[in-house]
């Protein structure tokens, strides 16, 4: 058989692979360590959706002369799966607001999908047992139009996917503004940490609670654009290395935290939030001085 990248044999030695699946899975493994990611399969002259395995997953490899795959930089697969499902979200909300049945039921066969790359780049929509409840009603599932106050719900929820998907396209669009915004909201947070034991021992555990996720999020950011903003070499005005270093020495401490807070030790809170996180974030102000508030 037969192994092409982006139309260029590949010399892949199989070892126990028996199944189409099988291979992708390891090309998939080697491919991501180069950040590429798999975008189009064919196995002989039959194109597959990468993302519907079950039609290509249990195919054995005896019976193939040739494999080949497309891959992209994982980073614009994302930033087009985002653009995609921002589209897919936007067809549904309008077959929803315009109460048309006709293409809902074709629609729907996606939701799965829609679904579990929501869960993939937005991990704060899941439950506790990995699914995402949104997009659930059972109507709109199985393809039919929700009943008027149900829909109103989903469309709602259509708006707040949608802006979440606005957010994270701005990322790919443009990661050195949207770095250096994110560092000087990051540094921006140092006062409020430090208020977070106050606010324990005094009651306030939601609002510490707001502060320690907002502080989490921006963090995640953070270390979500550099690579990104580095590999379109637009970090001129930002210290990259700097930041990296920085989101490096945070991290560790985030684990501390986390176990801090299930303990309840509200001593162990303060002395990371004051001596390790704040005099980490107030130093960024220095680092970046061009820091901004994202439009």
């Amino acid at each position: 058989m037969e192994i092409l990248v982006n139309r260029e044999p590949l010399n892949y030695s199989l070892e126990t692979e028996s199944s189409v699946g099988e291979v992708i899975d390891g090309l998939a493994d080697w491919l991501k360590s180069g950040r590429f990611a798999i975008t189009s399969l064919d196995v002989d002259e039959t194109n597959y959706a990468i993302h519907d395995r079950e039609t290509w997953a249990e195919i054995e490899i005896d019976s193939v002369r040739e494999l080949s795959v497309e891959a992209l930089p994982l980073e614009e697969v994302d930033h087009a799966t985002i653009v995609a499902l921002d589209e897919y979200c936007a067809l549904l909300g309008e077959c929803l607001e315009s109460r048309d049945p006709g293409p809902l039921a074709e629609i729907a066969e996606e939701l799965p999908y829609v679904q579990g790359r929501l869960g993939q780049f937005f991990p704060s929509l899941r439950d506790e047992d990995g699914s995402v409840p949104i997009l659930k009603d059972p109507a709109l599932t199985s393809g039919r139009l929700p009943e008027p106050g149900a829909a109103e719900l989903i469309i709602a929820e259509i708006d707040s996917v949608r802006t979440l998907l606005a957010s994270r396209e701005r990322e790919y669009r443009e990661p050195a503004r949207e770095l250096s915004a994110s560092l000087g909201q990051l540094s921006a947070t140092a006062d409020a940490l430090i208020e977070v034991p106050v606010q324990l021992q005094t009651g306030k555990k939601a609002a510490a609670m707001q502060t320690i996720v907002r502080f989490t999020e921006l963090l995640t950011r953070v270390v979500r654009l550099i690579p990104l903003a580095e590999s379109r070499q637009e970090c001129e005005s930002i210290d990259i290395e700097g930041a990296r270093r920085f989101a490096e020495a945070t991290a560790p401490h985030l684990v501390e935290l986390k176990e801090a807070f299930e303990i309840q030790d509200t001593v162990l809170i303060g002395d990371l939030l004051e001596y390790e996180l704040a005099p980490k974030l107030e130093s960024l102000a220095d680092l970046f001085p061009g820091s901004d508030t994202p439009g």
